[in-house]
Parts: C-alpha cells; sequence; structure tokens
C-alpha cells in the first residue's frame, strides 16, 4: 500500500513558438494549415499529458543509454521500454531501466512486483489565468502563425507550391498542471523524485512539440510549490 502521493503543481513557459498538431484534416483556403490542438468548448490551446510524459519519458531512457537496448540490424524500435528490456539488462543499466519503469510504468500483461504499478500521472496543461483572460479577449494574445516553405537544395530558393503556415503558441506564454506522484515506502531508496527534476531538466535543453530541430518549443519549467521549486533548481545534471 503506498503511503504518500505528492502533487506537483508546475508552469511551463515557452520559449520558442510552441506547436502541437490538433490532427484537424480539415482543408482552408488561404487559411492555416497546421492548427495547434485545442480544447474542444473553450477553442483554448492546450498541452496534453501524454505529450509532456512520452517527451520526458524518452530523453530519460536517451540519457541512461537504454535506446540500444531496442535496436537491431532493422534500426531502433520506437517502442517504450518493456518488462521484457529490463530482464534482459545488467548492472547499472539495469538499475536505471527499473527507476524508468518504476515511475511511467509498463504493460498490464507485464506486471512484475519488483517494478510495481506506475508511480507518475500527468494532467493536461492548460493556460494560467493571466492568458486565459487574455486570449479571451485576443487570441492573438497567444497564437502566432509561422509560415515555413521548403528550400530548393540546387538554387536557394523556396520551392513553388512548397508555402505552409503553421499555428504556434507564442513566446513567453505560460500553461500550469499538476504531475503526481505515487510513492512507496520501499521507493526512497530510488531516489525517484530526483529521476523526475533529471527528466524536466533535460527537455529544458531539449524541445517539446512538434519541429523542434526548426526552432520549435523551447520550455522554460517552475513548480508553484517554493520548497519543490528550490530543490529543483538546485537539481544538476550530471
Amino acid at each position: 500500500m503506498f503511503f504518500e502521493i505528492t502533487e506537483y503543481k508546475i508552469i511551463l513557459e515557452v520559449i520558442s513558438g510552441l506547436y502541437i498538431g490538433g490532427g484537424d484534416s480539415r482543408i482552408r483556403i488561404g487559411g492555416v494549415d497546421n492548427e495547434f490542438i485545442k480544447h474542444p468548448d473553450t477553442r483554448q490551446p492546450y498541452i496534453p499529458g501524454s505529450s509532456l510524459k512520452g517527451k520526458v519519458r524518452s530523453l530519460l531512457e536517451y540519457e541512461a543509454g537504454i535506446l540500444p537496448l531496442r535496436c537491431n540490424d532493422k534500426g531502433p524500435n520506437g517502442s517504450p521500454l518493456s518488462l521484457a528490456d529490463y530482464k534482459n539488462s545488467d548492472g547499472k543499466q539495469k538499475e536505471e531501466v527499473k527507476k524508468v519503469l518504476m515511475l511511467f510504468g509498463i504493460a498490464g500483461n507485464d506486471f512484475s512486483p519488483e517494478i510495481g504499478i506506475t508511480r507518475l500521472a500527468f494532467s493536461d496543461l492548460a493556460l494560467t489565468k493571466d492568458y486565459e483572460q487574455s486570449f479571451k479577449q485576443d487570441q492573438s494574445s497567444v497564437f502566432e502563425v509561422k509560415a515555413e516553405t521548403a528550400i530548393d537544395r540546387t538554387t536557394g530558393t523556396a520551392k513553388r507550391g512548397s508555402l505552409r503556415f503553421t499555428e504556434r503558441v507564442g513566446e513567453g506564454v505560460t500553461f500550469t498542471g499538476t504531475i503526481s506522484m505515487k510513492k512507496f515506502a520501499d521507493d526512497e531508496k530510488y531516489d525517484l523524485e530526483n529521476i523526475l527534476f533529471k527528466g524536466l531538466k533535460l527537455l529544458m535543453k531539449d524541445t517539446l512539440g512538434g519541429a523542434g530541430s526548426r526552432g520549435y518549443g523551447r520550455v522554460e519549467i517552475s513548480f508553484s510549490d517554493k520548497v519543490i521549486n528550490e530543490r529543483f533548481n538546485n537539481f544538476k545534471l550530471s
């Protein structure tokens, strides 16, 4: 039986235009080609908890050198870590795999008492109150439209017909949400909070959402609780 659930309220600030696709396939003449994901009722942008969770998890897997476990002669396997990966690893890597699986979970039919249940739960991130009010008055206070085109590598000029418009959340916009962590009596020795901190610090060095290689998706993360935020700020990537 777990003895505690810790809830971390986070604030995510957009540092460079953020794009997370909404899966809208409608064709618009002279409009935006790629829309940001929006709440179906309020039409306000939000960051799905699954997007944040998936990126943090993948960065932790890269950092721990876990990717080779899922590679073969055909290239990398893009699926998340599994119980089989844990059983096939050894030494320090096995411990790193275990910590990631303890935090993010494994498939239900692969339950292992060594791993236990998923510790982390990520909520969707909504606009902070100030930006929610700004959005209601003027959507351009939150959104920007970025025009992009493919470049002909031979001539160095834009390819005809390649112009596309992407809807992004602009620099400075802030979102808020929660990450909750179940803590069991035996978890203290694994220092799982620091693993979460490491994943979020790695995210701040990388990008969130689409088109990161083109400058999108730089973010800054902080915690509402001053004590937790101080622990986070003092945590250093090795």
